[in-house]
């Protein structure tokens, strides 16, 4: 005969009653664990998505005043921004130890972007031209990347550990009149004094690299150039003393050879009428076949501009102030400008363009030294239309802030 409590329960089935109560518990307890996990995720994703959200309103903010995007160049991509203001200020923002790193690098000001529970996986910047327009000013847009992830370690509940990550895009349109070169087509060699320019604690150049192709070019003997923290435009700019300092690259057979056309923009300032001799800007090959351009300067009056082995002169205000020199050559036809202004032209001239070195602040034969400033060299590898030149005329313009008018 099978005993019964007072409650009338056998012991078979109370422990069936306790068994299935606790699975009752357990079920209860998973599904509450569950429910606050679930919860948690949310709150975490809900908590990243309004801080990343944050995040990118911040930089669109900080990216208001831009004035030029110093890098990455048009169509290129980048883990790092770098711009300039309207108001001459350098920033920088980039990911450094998984954080995004806002750096007013005029200011000396620098910032974590990103929520302190979070951390950034990978960030892409990529400046997209807005057009081939030359005659207007048409918006750049900027379009970036970022993945967001929070960080684990700092919710853990019973050993219950969430990722979270995601990738976020956004894309804005900076200033209407931003500074950015917009004649690309045939662009050989691009040397700017305030990138990928290496100096010593003395200031003295190092090396200066072009954009296009990664030419280097070091000083090969004399005194090097001085790097100056603020030239025209208030960028920097690089100084050449007019006796022993200049630099050169070899290997630049890539460069316009023999009579194949070109067009050649260079922005300097003549810091001193000293020598009655042809002042060299820059020197491409070798004498008597390389291709020159130099200041000519006779009884302390700047009276033109010399190419290749012969002197085209035709007289043009001498001034101190920053300016824009341009060799243009196509079809026998060679153009002197200075400030987008033709101040002389040849035609029946064949150049002879020949060798594998480029001297800049002197002629092929370390001779002739330029005294002063140069900012910008830009090479093309074939003669750009009026409309193009233009176009680089008003970007070095407005970059450099050169004085006087920029006939068109």
């Amino acid at each position: 005969m099978t005993s019964k409590y007072q409650s009338g329960f056998t012991l078979l089935e109370l422990l069936l009653f306790v068994v299935m109560a606790g699975i009752t518990t357990a079920l209860l307890a998973t599904f509450l664990l569950r429910i606050t996990r679930f919860s948690t995720a949310n709150s975490i994703a809900n908590s990243v998505d309004q801080g990343a959200v944050q995040m990118l309103s911040n930089i669109e903010f900080f990216l208001q005043d831009t004035q030029e995007i110093l890098s990455p160049g048009l169509g290129e991509e980048s883990q790092q921004l770098s711009v300039r203001t309207t108001n001459n200020e350098f920033i920088e923002i980039e990911s450094v130890a998984g954080n995004l790193i806002f750096t007013n690098m005029t200011t000396e000001d620098s910032f974590q972007l990103n929520p302190d529970d979070t951390t950034i996986d990978s960030i892409t910047f990529q400046p997209i031209p807005g057009g081939q327009d030359l005659e207007t000013s048409i918006p750049m847009t900027l379009s970036f990347s970022l993945t967001l992830s929070y960080i684990s370690s700092n919710v853990s509940t019973d050993s219950f550990e969430y990722d979270y990550s995601k990738t976020y895009t956004r894309s804005i349109t900076l200033n209407q009149n931003l500074h950015q070169l917009k004649v690309n087509d045939g662009l050989e060699l691009w040397l700017r004094s305030d990138k990928d320019v290496e100096f010593d604690s003395s200031n003295n150049l190092l090396s200066w690299t072009d954009q296009i192709q990664n030419i280097s070019f070091t000083p090969p003997s004399g005194t090097p150039p001085v790097v100056q923290s603020e030239g025209p435009g208030q960028l920097p700019t690089i100084e050449f003393n007019g006796t022993n300092s200049r630099i050169r690259a070899t290997d630049i057979t890539g460069l316009p050879q023999e009579d194949s056309a070109r067009t050649i923009f260079v922005v300097s300032k003549i810091n001193q009428f000293t020598s009655s001799a042809n002042n060299t800007i820059l020197s491409y090959g070798t004498q008597p076949s390389s291709f020159e351009i130099a200041v000519k300067i006779e009884d302390n009056t700047f009276s033109g501009l010399r190419y290749d082995i012969d002197t085209l002169e035709s007289i043009i205000t001498a001034s101190f102030q920053p300016m824009i020199f341009t060799a243009w050559y196509n079809s026998n036809k060679l153009s002197l400008f200075s400030n987008n202004q033709a101040i002389v032209s040849e035609t029946n001239t064949t150049l002879s363009t020949n060798g594998n070195t480029m001297t800049i602040g002197s002629n092929s034969n370390l001779a002739g030294h330029f005294e002063g400033d140069i900012s910008e060299i830009l090479l093309y590898s074939r003669a750009l239309t009026g409309s193009e030149r233009s176009a680089v005329y008003d970007y070095l313009n407005q970059r450099y802030q050169i004085q006087g008018s920029i006939q068109h």
